[in-house]
């Protein structure tokens, strides 16, 4: 065997190990596998979270109103007074008389979303004070009095609840979460609180089966997965202390092996996966009745909904398998994760009588515990990969994808600079157009000028009246 023949043979056997060994490692690039990374800590800032109280239909009426407006919709065996005063404590006996359960149904059955939504009380009657703590002392974030914090407060219907929401928003940027410095906890008269909310006691001694979410302020408390806990109204006045803890999940889309969705749109009218979700439901029921919006879907533009409640039909023969392949469809729909999920595990931790006060307190108070971060990362990530195929190819052929880089990059550079030079050259061109410009007009006024100066005597002399000799 002669120095050539062995030399190809070393060839052939060095370019079949070497793909076999790229067509391994291909293989195992192309299985996306992934591998998890937590970490537990505490962040170096506090994002603000949102609040959200929901309570029953019947606890949220504003009854004069409903007096007003629907005087002949009560009980059959209610009687009313003539006296109006009267009348609005006696049609809300009858009513709480009624129950919560058939109270829901009798809402259904006469009004629609829009309708219903303007008899019942607001948010900005129910809460009178969103209060944070600075050095300066306590300031109201619902007036429009300090430079640095914005909080709104806003009504949904989550049949069979009516909603109340407060968000807090950096005044600079309100489409940013508010962030607080760990230090600024210390100015609070609480140690560790963020804020606290002030609801009018008239109204929340009447509310029973109270759910309280904790939430970020990227989402609304849509779908039923939601962490939140339960208390009902009192007629003592009270601070209850709410606490919470925060996860974050991460994970990657597709090719990878947790298939994540953004369902996050660009112009934040899809916030969420069970947002998504919930919009489904809701269309598909329209496309089965026109009339109709889903049981237990937020509603967030309740003044504008005019499609009648579904829950008072989801028992019947005629909706209910139909109501259920909605179901079906919506979560296939949403199958896949999302690619950032935030919970945040709300809790009660306490609470304490007040005297002398016309509201109840919710004390917002920071986390104890450390965020929990669950990301997912790629177990072999491309880089590696493009790596692991420029050693493979350097140990069997001495080929350096590295002196490859620099030689086409080499190439390259002198058509960058070209193009650099291009550009500068047209820049100066420019200039020196628009330099010609602005000399003749300078010219132009000049010579105005000048000209002006020479006939200004004339016309001095045309104006002065001329003199008898």
């Amino acid at each position: 065997m002669n120095s050539s023949t062995a030399y190809k043979i070393f060839i052939i056997v060095c370019a079949v190990c070497c793909s076999i060994q790229l067509y391994k490692i291909t293989r195992v690039y192309l299985d996306y596998k992934t591998r998890t990374y937590i970490d537990i800590s505490f962040t170096p800032q506090i994002e603000i979270p949102d609040i959200t109280w929901c309570t029953q239909f019947l606890y949220t009426i504003n009854w004069t109103h409903w007096l007003i407006e629907h005087r002949q919709l009560k009980p059959e065996d209610c009687s009313l007074d003539d006296n109006d005063t009267i009348a609005v404590n006696q049609i809300k006996k009858c009513f709480d008389k009624m129950g919560q359960y058939a109270f829901q149904a009798y809402v259904e059955k006469h009004f629609t979303v829009d309708r219903f939504y303007r008899t019942i009380v607001k948010s900005h009657s129910v809460i009178n004070g969103v209060f944070f703590w600075t050095q300066f002392g306590e300031l109201n974030g619902l007036q429009d009095l300090n430079e640095e914090i914005i909080c709104q407060t806003k009504t949904f219907i989550r049949d069979p609840q009516v909603c109340y929401h407060v968000a807090c928003r950096n005044k600079s940027d309100p489409n940013r979460p508010l962030y607080f410095a760990k230090n600024r906890l210390n100015m609070a008269s609480n140690i560790g609180s963020l804020y606290q909310v002030s609801v009018l006691q008239e109204y929340f001694k009447r509310w029973e089966h109270i759910f309280i979410f904790i939430h970020s302020p990227l989402f609304l408390p849509h779908g039923f997965e939601i962490s939140h806990t339960i208390l009902s109204g009192v007629d003592q006045p009270s601070t209850y202390y709410l606490q919470f803890r925060r996860m974050i999940v991460n994970l990657l889309p597709a090719p990878y092996k947790s298939n994540c969705i953004q369902y996050r749109d660009s112009k934040g009218k899809l916030q969420s996966q069970a947002q998504h979700y919930e919009q489904c439901v809701n269309n598909k029921t329209l496309q089965l009745d026109p009339s109709l919006v889903f049981y237990r879907t937020l509603i967030v533009d309740p003044n504008n909904t005019k499609a009648h409640f579904v829950n008072r039909l989801r028992f019947k023969p005629k909706y209910a398998d139909l109501l259920e392949e909605i179901h079906d469809t919506c979560r296939q729909v949403t199958l896949n994760s999302e690619c950032r999920k935030l919970f945040y595990a709300t809790a009660l931790i306490g609470y304490e009588d007040l005297i002398n006060s016309n509201a109840t307190l919710f004390t917002i108070m920071n986390s104890v515990e450390p965020d929990l971060n669950k990301t997912t990362i790629a177990d072999f990530p491309l880089g590696s990969y493009i790596i692991y195929i420029g050693s493979t190819l350097g140990t069997w052929f001495g080929f350096s994808m590295y002196h490859y880089f620099h030689v086409i990059y080499n190439k390259l550079k002198p058509l960058t600079v070209r193009q650099e030079k291009r550009k500068k050259k047209m820049n100066k061109l420019v200039k020196h157009k628009e330099g010609k410009k602005m000399d003749s007009v300078g010219v132009s006024f000049i010579n105005l000028h000048d000209s002006q100066r020479t006939i200004q005597p004339y016309i001095e002399s045309i104006k002065r009246p001329k003199q008898r000799q």
